[in-house]
């Protein structure tokens, strides 16, 4: 039976750069399933990442800015 894992990123705290996401993704899914994604501070300013996301799943938690 493999592992579970929850993943949940903070965009602004990452970087925010498409292949360090797909990076940590991979290295995530060589060791089980990624159950649940959600991704925070997500803006426009990061729409290059919406079909990583979305391919992976994920859920966006949008951030206002002030």
């Amino acid at each position: 039976m493999g592992t579970n894992y929850a993943m949940f990123v903070d965009l602004e705290n990452a970087g925010a750069k498409e292949s360090m996401l797909n990076n940590i993704i991979e290295k995530v899914k060589i060791r089980g399933d990624i159950l649940i994604g959600k991704v925070y501070g997500y803006t426009d300013r990061y729409s290059n990442l919406k079909a990583v996301l979305l391919s992976n799943t994920f859920s966006v938690v949008p951030s206002l800015r002030y």
